[in-house]
């Protein structure tokens, strides 16, 4: 606590010269820098904040976030998926300034276990810093993942999920290079990990593949039928993905820039399969690629059938902060 107020009080002083003047001139409104901290006054878009050589985020207030990842609505161009820490890539401590811990949880985003998180209405994940190593153990509390959450985030090895996590967003683990395995409680009622990969509890949705993992060629197991956006992104290993019968739809930038994937095979066709999947996937034979059955991109804003089949995902829809985008056939996103 003494060091986030001495390094609040640091930022009360001099900006750092060495900042562009354009750069002091936004920071003065959002927030300003020091050789080694950026503090936050106010809500920004946390991608603009730029600073390469601050290791410390000091919340001096209660701040929000804008989402910069995902499609605007009504969009038809792919999402952006980005870390949110892309430009202070050297940010390895976030911190609240404020002595009451109680006022500083009053805001929609906060600091804890170093990571950004959000309540809206649940607790979740929001970002977390690239420079995160080892292992990283999420509190019994947290409820979700937010879109890109972990992306970049190279240097962690494994991701240990509570019981308590509902869902993970888009690209939420993708080019974690060094990450082998995401594992779940088992006594998670909404989730699984099966050989490392996270799965939804029923096993019809393939929510995030390991980029870590060195295995060459994947099967899909049975009875998926949603490989999520972001799904295997960055995983550079894999040379062959096999999709089991059934599977329905690939969704923005499942494959992006799996770099030596040169096959995905299914048997079926599948009914949809986004223009992005694929993207960046140099090696790739495109004649290996499974044919899709529509051929636009005009199912791909609705929510997934919460009241069939994840009624413990409708508080989501209260969210105006996190996006879930899937399509859907029909009025069910799992119609036969």
């Amino acid at each position: 606590l003494l060091i986030a107020l001495a390094c609040c009080m640091g930022c009360q002083g001099k900006v750092d010269t060495s900042v562009k003047e354009s750069a002091e001139k936004e920071s003065t409104q959002a927030y300003e820098v020091t050789k080694d901290s950026i503090c936050v006054h106010q809500s920004i878009n946390l991608k603009e904040m730029e600073r390469t050589d601050a290791h410390i985020m000091i919340l001096d207030q209660p701040v929000k976030f804008e989402d910069s990842n995902g499609n605007i609505e009504d969009s038809q161009e792919a999402p952006e998926y980005d870390t949110y820490f892309s430009k202070c890539s050297q940010v390895s401590q976030i911190k609240m300034a404020a002595t009451d811990s109680r006022a500083a949880k009053n805001g929609e985003f906060y600091a804890q276990d170093n990571m950004l998180v959000y309540k809206n209405p649940k607790k979740g994940i929001y970002a977390c810093p690239v420079t995160r190593q080892g292992t990283v153990t999420l509190a019994d509390d947290i409820w979700d993942i937010y879109d890109c959450a972990f992306e970049k985030c190279d240097k962690i090895t494994e991701i240990q999920l509570p019981a308590s996590v509902r869902w993970a967003g888009a690209a939420a683990f993708s080019y974690m290079s060094s990450c082998k395995k995401i594992t779940v409680d088992e006594k998670s009622k909404y989730l699984k990990s099966v050989d490392g990969v996270l799965f939804t509890k029923d096993g019809q949705v393939l929510i995030a593949y390991p980029a870590g993992k060195k295995d060459l060629v994947y099967q899909v197991p049975k009875g998926v039928r949603v490989i999520a956006d972001g799904a295997f992104m960055g995983a550079e290993h894999l040379k062959q993905v096999n999709l089991t019968t059934g599977t329905y739809y690939i969704g923005e930038k499942a494959f992006a820039d799996c770099k030596n994937l040169k096959y995905v095979r299914c048997k079926d066709s599948v009914q949809y399969i986004m223009k992005s999947a694929y993207e960046g996937c140099d090696k790739f034979a495109y004649a290996s690629r499974p044919k899709r059955k529509k051929f636009d991109n005009t199912c791909i804003e609705a929510f997934i059938d919460w009241k069939n089949r994840y009624k413990y995902l409708d508080y989501l829809d209260k969210a105006a902060v996190y996006k879930l985008r899937y399509t859907y056939e029909g009025n069910s996103f799992y119609k036969k």
